[in-house]
């Protein structure tokens, strides 16, 4: 029950983020909040915490081991792709709000 909520969490927030300005044109006054906090804020908060709920429903649907193992592979495989990048984190590059 639990990958199944964090499944529909993520699918809506990914449609949230993908449809609001559709939304909005339907109808304005039902939307106009949502509207105006996207349009400030943006939509990659949406995108990210979709994903990561979708991320969390997949790894608590699959056994434990399956899970680690499946994790394993994933930090492995990035790392790979990552691995002739210049990939540099700086603490000035982030932005608080």
């Amino acid at each position: 029950m639990r990958a199944f909520g964090f499944a529909f969490i993520g699918v809506f927030l990914l449609l949230l983020a993908m449809s609001y300005q559709e939304l909005y044109t339907i109808s304005p006054e039902l939307f106009r909040p949502v509207y105006n906090i996207l349009n400030s804020v943006g939509t990659d908060i949406l995108y990210i915490a979709g994903t990561l709920a979708l991320i969390i429903a997949f790894f608590s649907w699959l056994p434990p081991w399956l899970s680690l193992i499946f994790f394993i592979v994933l930090m492995f495989g990035g790392g790979y792709l990552l691995m002739g990048n210049d990939i540099h984190l700086r603490i000035d590059s982030f932005k608080i709000l």
